[in-house]
């Protein structure tokens, strides 16, 4: 494996592949007259100049051979290709790094046996392969898509399976790397084993992301809450999620991969009204910081977001109709210090910078993706107009 850090200005990238240089050359331009002069590395200038140091773009020259791939060395200004012996095509265009539509120009540019390039600029997911739970919806679903366009590899897994098959399509559309979609109820021990299963086979036995998302809300305090209830929700939202995490970590351990679990503010703060859903979200809050020091000398890192109020459909699956949803999420005006509800995108976007190696320092972490919420006084919150439900007044997730 060979890398390279691209300059100040560029983006950088991981390239693997079987060295056929007798040497590499780490830094071009303190060695570029000896390794020229060895014969080992031929190099070209390239006449492109980023105009836009904030979104940095990369060149590479796509490497294709009948018999071995060839190395290659890149940075903004320069392409260096490395071989002592094979004679290559090469094919020159840019990309930038928070998007991979680059992977499909490469398909089509390239045939036979390609080198294989992956993009490593700081945030990038390509070569990780990521599992994602409730993936047919919602959090979910954006966390899903937006990973696709980061290059991971994905297993979803959800019981909708219409809903899934859109997903993997639009993943698909997205990286033109097809997601492997598992349907199966994780509250089930034989369906919990044989998605976790299906995923790593996918994948060639490589796990390096799990996101525990799945999850269910029902209403109700103390004195309408039924043990039926508490069951249902501990079964769907804790302990599958315990089950899954033990499965993936042997897999986590060897990719020295990471967790994040969907939890909730109602994990962070108490609200009337949802006492079975709080219980189960602060269960997760207090699973996510014990795992993360059981697996923290073993180098896997264990996080969770806490949801705001977020336009998904979870809250109608829970007995909402449609004015009461409307006027609950109008609600979070008063709710949220940012004055608004959040969007499930945005939740994705927290997911993706905790399992990339912009993370690489934070384990044990609950953060708050919801305006603003936990930081509110109970008393900020009794500016709220007339005309919202008392169902709706009392969920707040």
């Amino acid at each position: 494996m060979i890398w390279s850090q691209g300059s100040a200005n560029c983006g950088s990238i991981q390239l693997l592949g079987a060295s056929t240089a007798a040497a590499v050359v780490p830094q071009i331009a303190a060695d570029e007259a000896a390794a020229l002069r060895s014969g080992c590395i031929s190099t070209r200038n390239s006449s492109y100049a980023d105009n836009n140091a904030r979104r940095p773009k990369i060149f590479f020259l796509a490497l294709n051979h009948k018999r071995r791939p060839v190395d290659e060395v890149l940075c903004h200004t320069r392409v260096t290709s490395v071989c002592t012996r094979c004679k290559v095509d090469q094919t020159l265009f840019t990309f930038s790094p928070t998007e991979l539509n680059w992977f499909l120009e490469f398909k089509k540019r390239t045939s036979e046996t390609a080198t294989c390039i992956m993009a490593a600029a700081r945030g990038s997911l390509v070569g990780k392969v990521a599992l994602i739970t409730g993936a047919s919806s919602g959090i979910g679903a954006s966390t899903a898509l937006l990973f696709s366009k980061l290059g991971a590899g994905l297993a979803l897994a959800g019981r909708n399976s219409a809903n899934l098959e859109k997903i993997g399509k639009k993943c698909y559309e997205a990286s033109g790397i097809k997601p492997i979609l598992l349907t199966g109820d994780l509250t089930k021990d034989e369906d919990t084993k044989k998605i976790f299963q299906g995923a790593v086979d996918g994948h060639g036995g490589k796990l390096d992301i799990l996101v525990n998302n799945a999850g269910i809300i029902a209403l109700g305090g103390i004195q309408k809450a039924t043990l039926e209830q508490y069951d249902r929700l501990m079964n769907t939202n804790v302990r599958s999620m315990f089950h899954l995490t033990q499965l993936a970590v042997p897999y986590l351990i060897e990719t020295k991969g990471n967790i994040v679990n969907v939890s909730s503010i109602n994990g962070l703060r108490a609200f009337a009204g949802v006492l079975t859903y709080s219980i189960s979200k602060h269960a997760i809050d207090a699973f996510t910081r014990c795992v993360a020091l059981d697996l923290a000398d073993k180098q896997v890192r264990v996080n969770c977001v806490n949801p705001g109020v977020t336009h998904t459909e979870l809250h109608k699956r829970a007995g909402l109709n449609d004015k009461e949803y409307e006027a609950y999420l109008k609600r979070a005006r008063f709710t949220h210090a940012l004055g608004r509800h959040g969007e499930p995108q945005e939740v994705a976007d927290c997911i993706a910078f905790l399992v990339s190696d912009q993370a690489s320092f934070i384990t044990g972490a609950c953060i708050p993706v919801d305006g603003g919420r936990h930081a509110l006084c109970p008393s900020s919150l009794s500016r709220e107009e007339g005309g919202v439900s008392a169902m709706s007044q009392a969920v707040d997730v």
